[in-house]
């Protein structure tokens, strides 16, 4: 009796172990943990922009109105300037351009196109893949007032 008893604890012992374990290395995905919590009734929109050869506290304010104004219509909003103040741990265009297409692809119902999209090559790369993936893209010129 006393061992089966003792097998049992040992057996939950290492279950919840393996557990933790698997739980912390499904975790380790830096760029998931900013996935947007989704409760199936809102859309997900990827504001897509120049980012790069431009004043840094320029293009940031610009997604940041975006993002205001997106959530203020109802949108949960996936700002790319916070994966790169959070997320990311590489370095190189081509590693953050994988990345966000990803997550455009594991995420985002939508695209909303900064006025200045055209000229970043990121931008333009983000724009065609949604096109190519079938995800809705609208644009920020054609909701001005």
């Amino acid at each position: 009796m006393f061992s089966t008893v003792l097998i049992f604890i040992i057996g939950l012992f290492c279950g919840i172990v393996l557990g933790a374990f698997c739980f912390a290395i499904l975790s380790n995905n830096k760029i998931d943990e900013c996935a947007p919590v989704i409760d199936g009734t809102k859309e997900i929109v990827y504001i897509s922009g120049k980012m790069r050869d431009m004043d840094e506290r320029e293009s940031r304010h610009l997604f940041w109105v975006a993002e205001q104004e997106l959530k203020d219509k109802g949108y949960v909003v996936i700002n790319p300037w916070s994966l790169e103040d959070k997320h990311r741990d590489c370095n190189c265009w081509a590693d953050f351009i994988m990345d966000d297409l990803r997550i455009i692809h594991q995420y985002a119902d939508c695209l909303y196109m900064l006025n200045n999209w055209r000229d970043s090559a990121g931008a333009t790369t983000e724009h065609d893949f949604a096109k190519g993936d079938g995800i809705r893209i609208f644009y920020q010129e054609s909701n001005k007032d």
